[in-house]
């Protein structure tokens, strides 16, 4: 995704194809993020803006996509595929989770909960 792009997302805010968040919260939180989307039609999570749509950034992008893919493979079932991008806003990383319809569905999390 380019910067002008994202700008775009995120003045026509979000959707059922589009979820955006400050930061990653708790692994179950992530995972049911996950499942929804996989379940779905897909779609795409960012993180690093502020409900206020302002641009936060992500400080350590690794780590965030370290957590990310071990939340989907470990805390989904079966496993979420999550292609992972780091776009630069503003002078900041913003980080866009893209979740493809899953090939395998029905997706729960690891507490056995199936979210759509």
């Amino acid at each position: 995704m380019m910067p002008d792009e994202l700008r775009d997302r995120i003045l026509r805010w979000e959707g059922p194809h589009t979820d955006f968040q400050e930061a990653v919260g708790h692994n179950s939180e992530l995972a049911k993020d996950l499942v929804c989307f996989a379940n779905s039609d897909g779609g795409q999570l960012v993180i690093g803006v502020a409900k206020d749509r302002s641009v936060l950034g992500i400080s350590d992008t690794d780590q965030l996509l370290l957590k990310v893919d071990d939340v989907a493979f470990q805390s989904c079932s079966p496993p979420v595929t999550v292609v992972s991008e780091i776009v630069r806003l503003d002078g900041k990383d913003v980080v866009v989770l893209n979740i493809p319809k899953g090939d395998q569905r029905p997706y729960s999390t690891n507490e056995g909960r199936y979210y759509i």
